[in-house]
């Protein structure tokens, strides 16, 4: 009986460890990877550890709740090695990755707003990489994507920034840049989820777009006030602080 009890203690020690080394990995995930995007340019194996950690992590979770997270933070990392390799122009790299990081996507079971605003996120990237012939099927799934992120997420700022962001892309000639502002707006105001491991990303993102969209439109007043907000909320952004010189 001893023996018994005493298994069972070392099996919940066991199960509490594993728990802390997983908290430990998605402990301020998003800012673990966007710290390997800065340092990727001068080491292409920046994001090495982090990735055997995270995919280690969604081996061993028990939750499809666990697997979820990991899943997610494995498709934003992998999306960012994407962009790293757009940046030094290995676009065949960059297009094995992003179509890796909409795979992890797939595999998730959990289905709501942030995955549906990552994946569109994730897709209007891939347009570049579409063949002429696919462009239109394509085009709907991203539409559909984009629609359900706002569908199911009506407070939710990353919704907002993905559409935003990508009316922002869209030429004027295919009726964009006509609701940029006005959805950028809305996600700035937006407050990111206190839930543990939850993404945070999207709001300096709409700050960074909004700054340029008034720029562009001639409108450096607007431009200044939206830096002045931007940079006394992340005070430290790169986004945002490369814009400086531009006003």
């Amino acid at each position: 009986m001893k023996k018994i009890i005493l298994s069972l203690l070392l099996l919940g020690i066991f199960s509490c460890t594993v728990s802390a080394k997983q908290d430990v990995v998605l402990n301020k995930i998003q800012n673990k990877i966007d710290s390997c995007f800065v340092l990727s340019f001068k080491n292409p194996k920046a994001y090495d550890d982090l990735e055997k950690d995270l995919t280690a992590g969604y081996k061993t979770a028990k939750s499809e709740n666990m697997k979820s997270y990991y899943l997610y933070w494995l498709s934003y990392m992998t999306y960012y090695k994407a962009v790293s390799a757009f940046k030094e122009a290995d676009l065949e790299k960059s297009q094995k990755f992003v179509e890796q990081a909409m795979g992890y996507l797939e595999k998730m079971k959990k289905k709501d707003s942030e995955y549906y605003s990552l994946l569109a996120y994730e897709q209007v990237f891939y347009f570049q990489f579409i063949k002429l012939q696919d462009m239109f099927i394509f085009m709907e799934k991203l539409n559909k994507n984009l629609k359900l992120s706002m569908d199911m997420g009506a407070t939710n700022p990353r919704a907002y920034f993905v559409n935003g962001y990508y009316d922002y892309y869209t030429p004027k000639e295919y009726g964009g840049k006509k609701k940029t502002e006005k959805l950028l707006l809305k996600a700035i105001k937006m407050k990111n989820s206190d839930a543990p491991f939850s993404p945070t990303w999207g709001i300096v993102d709409s700050y960074s777009i909004l700054i340029q969209y008034y720029i562009e439109n001639g409108n450096k007043a607007k431009a200044k006030a939206m830096y002045q907000q931007a940079i006394k909320r992340f005070p430290t952004s790169r986004d945002i602080l490369r814009l400086k010189n531009k006003l």
